[in-house]
């Protein structure tokens, strides 16, 4: 996991998902084979991990080689002037990558969530239509008074 990387919590990473905090906590030990960590009192949780464990499938990883291209070129000129606002740059380019792919990573999982509702109130509908009583048929007396009156 490279130190830029978006990091979730265990209840960001299941919002993210829309799946439930205790299904992540279920994945915690293949979740930490793919980058997850302890700390203290919290997790973080690398949205790559999530991505390798198939809980977000339709996200790519971050390309992490194409960052450490830009990492290094724009570290290698350290006598410049400029070098502290392009550490700046750097950091902020960092912290915006990050906030993105949690973004979407969120929104993956609001959509999921909103799929998963829209399912269930379909499936609530249909089970009221069949809870619904029939309509009450004609007395049998009733039904042929009422054919002798319509020849």
């Amino acid at each position: 996991m490279s130190t830029s990387e978006p990091v979730l919590s265990l209840a960001e990473a299941a919002r993210a998902c829309g799946v439930s905090v205790s299904t992540v906590r279920r994945r915690l030990t293949r979740l930490t084979e793919h980058g997850a960590t302890r700390h203290a009192t919290s997790w973080r949780i690398p949205i790559s991990a999530l991505v390798a464990e198939g809980m977000m499938p339709r996200v790519t990883p971050p390309d992490t080689s194409s960052h450490d291209t830009v990492t290094r070129s724009m570290t290698r000129h350290r006598d410049t002037p400029s070098d502290t606002s392009s550490q700046d740059l750097q950091e902020q380019l960092a912290e915006a990558e990050k906030r993105a792919a949690v973004a979407e990573a969120e929104l993956r999982g609001a959509r999921a969530l909103v799929d998963e509702k829209q399912h269930t109130i379909d499936a609530q509908a249909h089970a009221l239509r069949l809870l619904e009583p029939p309509r009450p048929a004609l007395h049998p007396q009733a039904a042929d008074l009422a054919a002798r009156r319509d020849p």
